[in-house]
């Protein structure tokens, strides 16, 4: 939410955050009035423990620079830089009729 938002805005931060949450809540209410929670058992233990174990993982992770007072920068790229420019200095595709 900060990339979207910026430090300094919590009135907007507020706004967004109570907005998604009732977002996934309609989508939730939808999923369950469809009965697709029926859909789960189709998915394996290991990969439904995988996913959480892996979130878990990600968020314990975002917290260490905050618990440990450092100060950290978001890249303009985002998490992986130079995406937007990988298909650049590719040749361009002639495809034949």
């Amino acid at each position: 939410m900060t990339q979207i938002v910026g430090p300094g805005d919590p009135h907007t931060y507020l706004q967004l955050v109570i907005g998604l949450t009732l977002l996934k809540g309609l989508i939730q209410l939808v999923f369950a009035l469809a009965r697709m929670g029926n859909l789960v058992k189709y998915v394996s233990q290991s990969v439904i423990i995988g996913f959480a174990a892996g979130v878990g993982v990600l968020i314990g992770l975002g917290q260490v620079p905050i618990f440990l007072g450092i100060e950290t920068t978001r890249s303009p790229d985002g998490p992986i830089p130079g995406r937007d420019r990988v298909g650049a200095t590719a040749a361009p595709t002639h495809y034949s009729d």
